[in-house]
């Protein structure tokens, strides 16, 4: 395999894999399962110079692929008010670029082993705050569509780690398309203060999804379809996909 024959990259599932080319030096790779036909066999063994099991252009190949994977700000992060579409868009997004659909919601409540409304139930909105940024900073995929909780932006390292290993997209909508989408608002697990009205929730999140948006797509009054549209517009502008 030479370098300019390397297929396309959309997998998000990796493997690291060690590969020692010395007595003394290591070469560590993420490699994606897509590639593990290639390597099998061939990790946590010693590098034979006579029986290569790489051929140059293999070996440089994959520390490229490494390269690209790991430093690469891949991941497409969707931010945005309940009701925004993070989740129905993002599957869409996923699908048709072919990459891992992740919901940091569905990782939380997966994690505690509860929904998200019986957190804030036991324990309360701040603990479902410090929940939230634990599972943004425990995040270590590459080229997936993330789709976040509305209350992701309360965490200032939480957003900062995510603009670190993607872009961030704001789905943004006015109030009045919000509520209209939202019938669950008292039990659907939300980040609010006491009696914290929904215009006032969307009053005090607005500023802070734009500010780490590097996006920001308006879907009021848009269909799906034009939505999506516009995202991939906007991603192929800035050179994500």
């Amino acid at each position: 395999m030479h370098i300019g024959s390397l297929p396309a990259i959309s997998a998000a599932d990796t493997c690291v894999t060690c590969i020692e080319t010395s007595p003394n030096i290591n070469i560590t790779l993420l490699i994606p399962i897509n590639f593990q036909p290639l390597i099998a066999g061939k990790a946590n063994t010693p590098y034979n110079h006579h029986a290569n099991p790489f051929e140059n252009n293999d070996l440089i190949a994959l520390v490229i692929l490494n390269e690209i994977m790991t430093t690469a700000p891949s991941n497409i992060v969707l931010i945005g008010m309940p009701g925004a579409g993070k989740s129905t868009v993002g599957v869409l997004l996923a699908s048709k670029l072919y990459r891992n659909f992740l919901d940091t919601d569905q990782v939380i409540q997966e994690s505690q082993g509860r929904a998200l409304q019986d957190i804030v139930n036991t324990e309360g909105q701040a603990a479902l705050r410090v929940i939230e940024e634990e599972a943004l900073l425990s995040l270590a995929c590459h080229n997936q569509v993330i789709a976040t909780g509305g209350s992701a932006v309360y965490s200032e390292q939480g957003m900062n780690y995510l603009k670190s290993i993607g872009i961030i997209l704001f789905l943004d909508a006015d109030q009045a398309t919000l509520e209209a989408r939202i019938h669950n608002f008292s039990t659907r697990g939300l980040v609010r203060q006491p009696g914290q009205s929904f215009a006032q929730l969307f009053n005090e999140r607005l500023p802070l999804y734009r500010k780490y948006a590097d996006i920001i797509i308006n879907s009021t009054g848009q269909t799906q379809e034009a939505v999506f549209a516009k995202i991939i517009a906007e991603l192929r502008k800035n050179k994500v996909i």
